[in-house]
């Protein structure tokens, strides 16, 4: 099996190849090894590759530098696993374009009970970040898989939401090596995840993350999903190719809706319009997916166990209590001249002008309470002149 692995490895690393024509290859000569072991005259004869392609890839699978490159990949106790092994994920068997090799830092996820994708927005809003990160969080107590891409913003709090339950599962799918953490920030996150998940690409080890990878590897982030839901989107952002690709493999969509005027929510809005389900608590997501896929996929009806049921019911019981002790702790440790500042503010950005019009005081005053209130993490300055509440 080693053996065949690594021809398999020899086959998808090849410059040009690809994914449809490797498994051409596969199916030509019976085996990647029939493949690699084949004349250049085989390889252009087979109609599969031109001459040029076929002299390539012969010296390409000659070359001793792959083998030290295996060796390296499994010191470093990378997995590999092509479409035609037991251990390929279902759900990706039938996306288009599937990926002829995957490479695993960690595991793969489970086939059940279920996995979601959570995406969204690199630049979120304060609110887009607390809703990714509860998602996340509930769906893994649930025992839910977290499916996404480890980029700033939305990505990376679903994750940490996932993170924060104890044995939360959750997975990230790269547009480069796994062996290359990117955005660096999220090393620590990275690590993690290599042990309580795992870090999954079709690309190989030291690969970077260029920018055509990205839209490419976000069918891989749908394919491995049940349901992908949305948190915040612009009108034309990355996050709707992720959910191109799930319509086109069948998959469901769900979205977090936004205020009207919203620009980060624009394009959950017009996804809602569109038909996508609506998420208005992590919940919801559990309710689609006991629906959805009962009914289409044969699954069989996940309920999900008394304990888990009430560690939900819990956490959501947490959730209300703890905003009600921190609206109310919070008030006390204010001035009279925050405290109205504070009740004006949201999670959408106000501006100076537009915080002075409502809380009815002197824009000196709104001014010296905000720079107080920034200096002790209540609100942040989002744009030029413009605030928003963090706490």
């Amino acid at each position: 099996m080693e053996m065949e692995e690594y021809y398999d490895f020899l086959m998808s690393s090849c410059p040009g190849i690809g994914n449809h024509r490797a498994e051409k290859l596969y199916a030509m000569f019976g085996s990647s090894k029939g493949a690699v072991e084949a004349s250049v005259t085989d390889l252009v004869d087979s109609g599969i590759l031109k001459k040029e392609e076929g002299e390539i890839f012969y010296d390409h699978v000659r070359s001793g530098a792959n083998y030290q490159a295996y060796c390296q990949l499994k010191k470093d106790k990378i997995q590999l696993v092509s479409v035609h092994q037991k251990a390929y994920p279902t759900r990706l068997l039938t996306i288009p374009n599937r990926p002829y090799l995957l490479y695993i830092k960690g595991e793969l996820p489970k086939e059940q009970p279920y996995s979601v994708a959570v995406v969204g927005a690199r630049t979120c809003t304060q609110y887009g970040e607390t809703m990714a990160f509860q998602i996340g969080r509930q769906l893994a107590m649930a025992g839910v898989n977290v499916i996404s891409g480890l980029a700033k913003g939305i990505d990376g709090a679903a994750h940490r939401g996932a993170l924060s339950v104890e044995g939360g599962k959750t997975y990230a799918c790269l547009a480069g090596g796994v062996d290359l953490c990117f955005p660096r920030e999220h090393i620590a996150m990275y690590e993690e995840m290599s042990e309580r998940g795992g870090l999954i690409s079709e690309y190989p080890p030291g690969m970077k993350p260029l920018a055509k990878h990205f839209p490419l590897r976000n069918r891989i982030i749908s394919g491995l999903s049940d349901v992908v839901v949305v948190v915040e989107a612009r009108e034309r952002s990355g996050s709707l190719i992720t959910v191109d690709a799930a319509l086109e493999q069948n998959r469901m969509v769900m979205a977090v809706p936004g205020r009207m005027c919203d620009k980060m929510s624009l394009g959950c809005n017009q996804l809602l319009k569109l038909g996508a389900g609506i998420v208005t608590r992590p919940r919801d997501i559990l309710e689609m997916l006991t629906q959805e896929v009962f009914h289409e996929d044969g699954y069989g009806c996940y309920r999900m166990d008394e304990e888990k049921e009430e560690a939900l019911r819990c956490e959501e019981q947490s959730l209300k209590e703890q905003e009600k002790v921190k609206d109310h702790s919070l008030l006390h440790s204010l001035s009279a001249q925050e405290q109205m500042i504070y009740k004006v503010l949201d999670c959408t950005p106000k501006s100076i002008n537009q915080i002075t019009e409502e809380s009815k005081m002197k824009i000196g005053m709104v001014i010296e309470a905000l720079v107080s209130m920034e200096f002790k993490g209540f609100v942040k300055e989002s744009a030029r002149g413009s605030f928003e509440r963090l706490l």
